[in-house]
């Protein structure tokens, strides 16, 4: 875990070439599945994109973090449509 919000349930994933090989993607899906289940939103970004696209990332961040703010309260009926 390379970056975690609990007051929001976010995860953020940095994803370098340590996460190609298949063993690692196995562990990391499963790993998300256990996380989100958990209550979790989880991001993955490419380590390319933490060093080339810092003004993509971060509206892909601001994006998530308000989707996540807007979320009703686990147990309540979603006011999405």
């Amino acid at each position: 875990m390379d970056f975690s919000c609990e007051a929001l349930n976010l995860i953020v994933e940095i994803d370098g070439s340590v996460h190609e090989t298949a063993e690692a993607k196995e562990y990391d899906a499963q790993r998300d599945e256990f996380l989100k289940a958990a209550g979790y939103t989880i991001i993955r970004v490419s380590a390319t994109q933490v060093e080339t696209q810092i003004p993509e990332l971060r509206r892909t961040l601001s994006l998530a973090i308000a989707k996540i703010r807007l979320a009703p309260a686990p147990g309540h009926p979603s006011l999405r449509l």
